[in-house]
């Protein structure tokens, strides 16, 4: 949530497809954070827009807002 916060650990929840092709994946993609800062723990949850391309044999992440 911040630039000062360490991620001790995430985890994805869900992964909602909505456009798919040999290139290319578009989803929404819903991550659990737990992080440590200034004010101690957090745990929170951010949903994520994302876009993967395919490179070579795989796909990489490469726009999430």
């Amino acid at each position: 949530q911040c630039d000062l916060e360490q991620v001790i650990d995430y985890e994805i929840m869900d992964v909602d497809i909505t456009y798919s092709d040999e290139d290319v994946i578009c989803a929404y993609v819903t991550i659990d954070w737990k992080s440590e800062g200034l004010k101690g723990h957090d745990d929170f949850s951010h949903k994520y827009s994302v876009i993967c391309e395919k490179q070579e044999n795989m796909y990489k992440l490469a726009q999430f807002f």
